[in-house]
């Protein structure tokens, strides 16, 4: 049976004895149940209570420690702020407890990982923050494979395989910042650009990276501005079901419409944008069979489309 670790705390104090004699004297106090209370504050201080990893605090302290080692010993270090894809499917399909499951897998897995076994965090809910150090930095690369490694192979859930990946977005530092929260932000822009390319995989943060997230902010901001003002700001575009064995040519009306959707709100956001003269060309070949525009549940008649854009 193992025995159980004890404390003791001892004082000392000079006297001079009974006989005349100078003695020191020694007191042991037992201090092993004061020391267990002391460390159950520490871990629901700086440890997660699920998953047992550090929490979102410890991982500011530490790392305001390991960007100050890094700037005066020299190298480079790396944050890697994770994401699991889709979780929520997890959660809602198979209920909380095995979703906690998962993330109590997924905290060990990554614990058993050589470089990073003290320096992952979970950050609440599916997002975890782990630390690659600068005396560790050199294992990079071996690191980022394993974590991805992890994630390969189905996980045995409520009595089935279920899979469930992840995405990275990765900062360095102190060479993309030396400040915590600006760093923790800049990997938070690299994981989306790693969920953006398709989930399950990472993303080291660039730059370029900060312009486009920008952007989103204010689509974001814009949106929920809108949807506070009943709608109003809102425009409805009727998309073409097109169709090559069409017999009406609605094809010039259709360029019309793209381009003007294309202009208005922008290349990408519009279904069928015309990037390219090719494909200009390609359009103009394309017949239209049928309208169905949706305006507030109404459909639009040929009749319609026809008075509107022809």
């Amino acid at each position: 049976m193992k025995e159980e670790q004890q404390w003791f705390e001892i004082h000392n104090k000079e006297l001079k004895w009974v006989d005349g004699r100078n003695v020191v004297l020694y007191t042991v106090y037992d201090i092993t149940e004061n020391k267990k209370y002391q460390q159950k504050i520490e871990r629901q201080v700086n440890n997660d209570f699920l998953t047992g990893l550090y929490n979102r605090m410890r991982c500011e302290e530490d790392m305001a420690k390991y960007i100050e080692q890094t700037k005066h010993e020299g190298g480079e270090g790396a944050l890697l702020y994770m994401d699991l894809d889709d979780f929520k499917h997890i959660n809602d399909g198979l209920g909380h407890q095995y979703g906690d499951v998962l993330l109590k897998a997924i905290s060990h897995s990554l614990q058993r990982i050589v470089g990073i076994e003290s320096s992952c965090y979970r950050m609440g809910g599916d997002e975890f923050i782990i630390v690659v150090t600068h005396t560790k930095y050199w294992m990079l690369g071996s690191i980022l494979e394993q974590i991805l490694e992890i994630f390969s192979k189905p996980w045995f859930l409520k009595g089935a395989d279920y899979y469930c990946t992840a995405s990275m977005g990765i900062v360095r530092f102190p060479a993309d910042g030396d400040n915590v929260h600006e760093l923790i932000k800049k990997a938070d822009i690299a994981l989306f650009e790693a969920k953006r390319s398709g989930k399950n995989r990472y993303a080291f943060y660039g730059e370029d990276l900060d312009s486009s997230s920008f952007k989103r902010l204010d689509l974001e901001k814009n949106m929920r501005n809108a949807t506070m003002n009943a709608c109003q700001e809102f425009e409805v575009y009727y998309q073409p079901i097109v169709d090559d064995l069409g017999k009406e040519p609605f094809a010039d009306a259709f360029i019309k419409i793209v381009c003007e959707l294309a202009t208005i709100i922008g290349m990408h956001v519009c279904v069928e944008g015309v990037e390219s003269e090719k494909q200009f060309e390609i359009l103009k070949s394309i017949q239209i069979q049928m309208i169905q525009g949706f305006y507030f549940g109404k459909p639009m008649k040929k009749e319609e489309f026809a008075k509107k854009y022809l």
